[in-house]
């Protein structure tokens, strides 16, 4: 800008310059009088300084009011109708259903001489119910070195069946079991007994007959009273005429409630248990009952969960005792199906029963088996428990209790060759520690383990007879291709004591050593029918014993085949 006006002005000053030239010639000329002018140098025109307009244009200030506007509006309701247009229901193509087979049965042999048949059958799906057959068969005529012979036989036979209807489920069962066995647990020569009359003195066999039926309720909401009724009979008998019954009946009804609004689900139950046991022996009879009655309230919600009560148990045999047991168990879910802590303090009774302590050891001396009752006076309990990623879920948790009478396995001394064992009771406490990890690695890989930790502290004794420390259990699955299946096992245990006596009969407690048992199992399917399959029990082969002078048998395998029809 400032060189525009500096060069407008120098214009201007040219053209003033030549006007006056112009005029001055002019009037020169018009006087007669002449003069020579002579110019010297060359015309330099000049500008005077000039000064800048320091201005800046600024914009007024406008105010503006806000017009303050009053208005209301009258609401109107438009009466509106819609029909919706009726669509056609969307189709599901679900994946076919597998096809089921309505029996199988499978064979095979092993060295012991031992066979094994099974075989099941069962209905096809069914909206109305099912009812099925299970027979079992399996029996060993092997002989184990220096030791009495270790013959066994299992058989099963098993009708089961459900009935469903719209609101309730109805179960029964009949369950028959022939079980033999030989107190094998000593060595003949050190005895001096004659062959011909070892199968008298070791012969053992026990009959079960167990009958159940049961109904529950199956409701679809919460409005309804839930309920349930079992009603059940077991008879077991032995060889020496040794007989227990047991009648057992459970009741449980339970209903949603809403007594506290603040709460999300509440929840009112009550139970009742009876268990009879008569027990028969050679010169007597024995009869105990516990009767319970266990009240409940439950309260709970997605994230937590509280059940509060108190267990009231009659106990009835040669006298009579009431007990009353406070129950507190607690639940929260940290994050829903992940991870979630729970926690419970309880207490509770059970008959020893002669079926629940020959499952256990076979090996028992049934005529002079002393049966008591087991109480835990209180019971602290807790844990964590979840999944991760669908793939692995555990659960790793404790127990401790203070118990009176717990049983515990020792040799009976009433026999010279203390191959038979019977029951002592001692009190004290008994801690439980425990882990459970299942893993699912793919269609064709899973594995599971479990572990538990033991630990008696009991009244005057220095071992926990028969209870080993440790326990573990370790199970793999895999189908190294389509027709080929893998089964690998491993169980082991930790070391226990035995109670024996010197020959002044002071107790000279025996130690059984720690052992792991491996095992395999390989399964070849020809068809979807058919298949084969072999079972190594014992890889390593070696002697190890789950109770005082029993011995295992060693390497152990079993081949057959199974098929489906």
């Amino acid at each position: 800008m400032k060189n525009l006006l500096s060069t407008n002005i120098q214009v201007w000053v040219l053209l003033c310059l030549t006007f006056s030239v112009l005029t001055f010639n002019k009037h020169v000329n018009a006087q007669v009088k002449s003069e020579e002018v002579t110019v010297v140098g060359a015309y330099e025109p000049s500008l005077s300084d000039v000064f800048k307009i320091n201005i800046n244009p600024e914009m007024p200030e406008l105010q503006i009011r806000e017009p303050d506007l009053q208005y209301s509006i009258t609401p109107r309701l438009y009466s509106t109708v819609f029909v919706p247009e009726k669509i056609t229901a969307a189709r599901l193509s679900g994946e076919p259903l597998s096809r089921l087979y309505q029996s199988y049965i499978k064979a095979g042999f092993g060295n012991y001489t031992t066979p094994f048949v099974e075989l099941n059958y069962n209905n096809l799906r069914s909206r109305v119910g099912n009812i099925g057959l299970y027979l079992k068969h399996h029996s060993s005529s092997g002989e184990i070195v220096d030791f009495a012979p270790a013959n066994f036989s299992d058989n099963i036979a098993h009708i089961y069946g459900r009935r469903f209807t719209s609101n309730h489920v109805f179960d029964g069962d009949i369950r028959y079991e022939r079980n033999r066995i030989n107190y094998y647990g000593f060595k003949p020569d050190e005895f001096l007994i004659d062959n011909d009359d070892i199968d008298d003195l070791i012969f053992q066999r026990y009959n079960n007959i167990g009958l159940s039926a049961s109904v529950r309720s199956n409701y679809r909401g919460d409005e309804q009273l839930n309920h349930k009724f079992m009603l059940g009979y077991n008879n077991l008998s032995d060889f020496d005429g040794i007989a227990e019954n047991s009648l057992s009946f459970k009741a449980h009804i339970d209903k949603s409630v809403r007594m506290i609004n603040l709460l999300d689900k509440e929840k009112l139950s009550l139970g009742f248990d009876v268990a009879y046991f008569n027990n028969r022996y050679l010169l007597e009879n024995l009869n105990a009952t516990l009767f319970e009655v266990k009240p409940r309230y439950q309260i709970g919600s997605e994230h937590y969960k509280l059940n509060l009560g108190i267990d009231a148990i009659i106990e009835s045999a040669e006298d009579a005792y009431i007990h009353f047991f406070p129950i507190i168990e607690g639940q929260i879910t940290v994050a829903p199906d992940v991870f979630s802590i729970y926690g419970a303090l309880s207490g509770g009774m059970q008959r020893n029963s002669l079926k629940a302590l020959s499952d256990e050891n076979p090996f028992i001396n049934t005529v002079s088996l002393p049966l008591e009752f087991t109480t835990e006076n209180v019971a602290l309990s807790g844990g964590v428990k979840g999944q991760v990623a669908n793939r692995l879920s555990f659960s790793i948790g404790g127990k401790f209790a203070e118990t009176d009478n717990i049983p515990f396995f020792i040799n009976d001394t009433s026999n010279i060759m203390h191959n038979k064992f019977t029951i002592t009771h001692y009190d004290g406490t008994h801690v439980n520690v425990f882990a459970e990890f299942s893993l699912w690695a793919s269609d064709d890989f899973d594995m599971m383990f479990r572990g538990a930790f033991n630990y008696y502290n009991i009244d005057a004794q220095e071992h926990a007879w028969h209870k080993p420390a440790l326990k573990g259990h370790l199970t793999a699955r895999y189908r190294f291709v389509d027709k080929i299946r893998l089964r690998a096992e491993l169980f082991a245990q930790g070391k226990t004591f035995a109670k024996t006596y010197d020959e002044e009969m002071a107790v000279k407690p025996k130690e059984i050593k720690p052992f792991v048992d491996a095992n395999l199992g390989v399964e070849y399917l020809y068809t979807q029918r058919l298949a084969a399959f072999l079972n190594i029990n014992n890889l390593t082969a070696s002697r190890y014993y789950r109770w005082y002078n029993y011995p295992t048998q060693r390497f152990h395998f079993l081949a057959g085949v199974s098929y489906a029809f």
